[in-house]
């Protein structure tokens, strides 16, 4: 029953942040997009654009069309593989939605097709990755499994060192999902070997995010915590601020599984204030109910009541 209720109040604070106007942040998003000379830098921000603007459906799928469309008719296959892959994603993040999850798996396919046929085995790896995680959802473990082996396999054979590393953090994710820890964390080491060896930052810090993963399944938060710290000072370093707000949220998670409501609290107020410079009030949305559920489910029902109506 306090699940539900919570759930109820925060559909209700989606309504409140959604009505908010986000012009300032789309409308950077937009100058960037005109002063764009390359396919690239056009399609990135039309991306961009339509993740922004996923409080609006039609406006999100015409930024995301457009997209495509850049991709496409520029004819350069590195970036049709990526834009069916950012699409997929797009989908992804909101599975609950009516075949979001189909239409995702849909584009994942066309990103796989694309990228094995111009031997593009970062972009494959990536895309069978992708294919893993969306099977993992659709409560299919045997093809979860299938496409995670493909892509270690692929990546395994590869002299691409993202190839290689997201090959072991797909199979390594799908162990964890299947609570095969032992056989997960030697995965992830295997990615943290070679994302070493890269000295790809990136890389690194998708490695450490999956590592903190573990160490939270197994209830080693505070090992969890170091290593999400590890990656939110490399984003602080190249002020990297929609990163630095992301791991606001997860270091607060952790923080608030680890019985820190405090330090938790500290997080989630610091990604709001962040999220004031940028003007994009969507970006609260998550602390704000985090903060709310955190009172609610620790029984503090009228800090959760008072922090729903200050925000309201």
């Amino acid at each position: 029953m306090l699940r539900l209720y919570s759930t109820t109040v925060f559909l209700f604070l989606s309504t409140i942040v959604l009505a908010q106007p986000v012009d300032r942040f789309t409308d950077s998003l937009k100058k960037k997009l005109a002063s764009a000379t390359t396919d690239y830098d056009r399609m990135t921000t039309l991306a961009s654009l339509a993740m922004a603007s996923f409080a609006d459906h039609e406006l999100a799928e015409k930024y995301m069309g457009q997209a495509v469309e850049v991709a496409e008719l520029s004819r350069d296959r590195r970036l049709m593989a990526m834009i069916y892959l950012a699409k997929g994603n797009r989908y992804m993040n909101a599975p609950g939605l009516s075949d979001n999850l189909d239409r995702a798996i849909t584009n994942f396919h066309r990103g796989e097709e694309i990228s094995k046929a111009n031997n593009l085995s970062a972009l494959l790896v990536m895309n069978y990755k992708k294919l893993a995680t969306a099977m993992q959802m659709k409560g299919d473990a045997q093809k979860a499994m299938f496409y995670s082996n493909q892509a270690l396999s692929t990546g395994s054979n590869s002299e691409n060192d993202t190839a290689r590393v997201e090959g072991y953090l797909a199979m390594g994710g799908t162990y964890l999902q299947m609570n095969e820890k032992l056989l997960s964390f030697r995965n992830f080491l295997q990615a943290l070997n070679a994302a070493e060896k890269s000295g790809d930052e990136s890389l690194l810090k998708e490695t450490y995010g999956y590592l903190s993963d573990f160490y939270a399944s197994i209830k080693a938060y505070d090992t969890a915590i170091d290593y999400r710290m590890r990656v939110y000072e490399m984003n602080k370093k190249k002020w990297d601020i929609n990163q630095i707000i992301s791991g606001d949220y997860e270091i607060g998670d952790l923080y608030w599984k680890n019985k820190q409501q405090d330090m938790a609290l500290r997080m989630y107020e610091h990604a709001i204030q962040l999220a004031d410079t940028l003007h994009y009030e969507l970006f609260k949305w998550d602390p704000y109910f985090r903060i709310f559920n955190m009172y609610f489910n620790n029984e503090q029902f009228v800090k959760a009541k008072n922090y729903l109506w200050a925000h309201a």
